[in-house]
């Protein structure tokens, strides 16, 4: 298994250690059910209106709620995704793993050359999944087996990627584990999971519906979601 480490972090994704700046604003927690089934988190609307030009997605992705936090009389769902989350990555800026994030022009392009080499690779066993705010592997991975090869020292190794523009501010460097590479218009893109866990946010909106926060939206709010979760969970 090769690891490396990947600066990939979305305005309204939380990743453990939370570093966020403390905040005055009153907020509460409530534990979710650890029996209830997974929910689907939607894309937010301005997302998908400003920045998602393709008809083959994102679409929702499966996660299980942790917590429900209520702040600025507002409720929040914050998850963790169902499958695995991975990134499409190349290399560039000296050598460091940058991740193609949704809303760039090539990730349309992009992703069914990625779809199909990972269903030649797998076959059944795995499907690439393009879902809102990160993209997902769904089925098993052999992770014992690749446990096994780190812990024999094979195929060590290590990156950096840089964060994209307007990225909320917390750690910037994450580690992955580098699944696949495959050529894709000259030029070589890697498949990586993430190792770190990944915390989903979302408005609880009318009819229930779990809506994954705006770029604007999480600026305020993940804050006191941060905060709040890591004083009370």
């Amino acid at each position: 298994m090769f690891v490396a480490l990947l600066t990939y972090v979305s305005s309204f994704v939380i990743r453990a250690p939370f570093l966020s700046p403390p905040t005055k604003l009153l907020a509460s927690l409530e534990r979710a059910d650890p029996e209830a089934p997974p929910r689907p988190f939607f894309p937010s609307p301005s997302d998908l209106s400003t920045k998602v030009k393709s008809s083959i997605g994102p679409v929702p992705i499966d996660c299980y709620v942790d917590a429900y936090v209520m702040a600025n009389e507002k409720k929040y769902a914050v998850g963790s995704p169902c499958d695995y989350c991975v990134a499409l990555c190349s290399y560039e800026n000296e050598g460091q793993l940058v991740p193609i994030e949704e809303g760039d022009e090539i990730l349309d392009r992009l992703f069914p050359i990625a779809e199909k080499v990972i269903e030649e690779e797998f076959g059944e066993d795995l499907a690439l999944v393009r879902t809102a705010q990160t993209l997902t592997l769904v089925g098993e991975l052999d992770l014992d087996e690749e446990d096994e090869d780190e812990e024999d020292g094979d195929g060590e190794g290590s990156d950096t990627i840089s964060e994209g523009e307007g990225a909320y501010e917390q750690d910037d460097e994450e580690e992955v584990e580098l699944l696949l590479a495959f050529d894709f218009e000259e030029r070589e893109y890697n498949l990586v999971r993430m190792m770190d866990p990944v915390l989903l946010v979302g408005e609880v909106r009318e009819g229930d519906k779990v809506v994954l926060l705006s770029d604007e939206e999480s600026e305020e709010v993940l804050p006191i979601v941060e905060e709040t979760f890591m004083k009370d969970m």
